[in-house]
């Protein structure tokens, strides 16, 4: 019976790992939590650490993809605004 609904319930259970590393630190500290999936329409139910990760991973890559962007603009000496923006990080 026990073996029964681990082989019904693995079905609708998938692992979730994370790995987190903070800037200018060496060390990467693991995570794990579960994934429950809860209907056909893909609601799904987790942790509460899970979930923070997973929305937390969302905002870094906005915040590194404007990143990105602002660097690249820099770097295009041709950019309208890049000396403007060369004038504001000098001031700062």
């Amino acid at each position: 019976m026990f073996e029964t609904s681990i082989e019904t319930v693995a079905s609708f259970t998938r692992p979730i790992h994370v790995i987190t590393r903070n800037f200018g630190s060496n060390l990467v500290l693991p995570g794990a939590g579960t994934l429950f999936f809860v209907n056909n329409d893909g609601w799904a139910l987790t942790c509460g650490h899970i979930a923070d990760e997973l929305l937390g991973s969302e905002q870094l890559l906005q915040r590194y993809n404007a990143y990105r962007s602002e660097y690249r603009q820099l770097q295009n000496p041709q950019s309208p605004d890049a000396s403007d923006t060369r004038e504001e990080i000098r001031i700062q």
